[in-house]
């Protein structure tokens, strides 16, 4: 999907995804609801930070961190993400979705809440290709 303008961004117009064959539209939500849902992000991001200094020596500790970073993370970031997309039909997309489009478009909405942050996953991405 193309990069948001300018424009786009100052008229709050809605971010375009592609989720599975479709295309959809992710909005911008009123600061009423995204200010909650910032705290949300910012503590699953938070409660990962438990996991920094666990080492393989500690069998049970570095499963469960193991299991917080490739299952229990990801099925609370889909949760977050179908929280701001309300208007997207959750069922209808995980059906059509892979991991790499529900990525890209949540990186839109961290676009969207933090404008640094998705600065910084843009270069991050752009340096992958390289």
């Amino acid at each position: 999907m193309a990069e948001r303008t300018e424009i786009q961004k100052l008229l709050k117009l809605p971010a375009k995804v592609k989720l599975g064959e479709g295309e959809y539209d992710i909005k911008p939500l009123p600061l009423q609801y995204s200010l909650p849902w910032r705290d949300k992000v910012f503590n699953l991001f938070i409660s990962s930070t438990q996991y920094s200094k666990i080492t393989s020596d500690d069998t049970a500790a570095f499963n469960e961190a193991m299991k917080s970073v490739m299952v229990t993370s990801p099925d609370m970031i889909i949760d977050l993400f179908f929280e701001y997309a309300r208007d997207l039909k959750r069922d209808d997309v995980l059906k059509v979705a892979d991991s790499n489009q529900l990525l890209e478009a949540w990186g839109k909405i961290i676009e969207f809440e933090s404008p640094f942050l998705g600065s910084l996953l843009k270069t991050v991405n752009l340096l992958k290709t390289r």
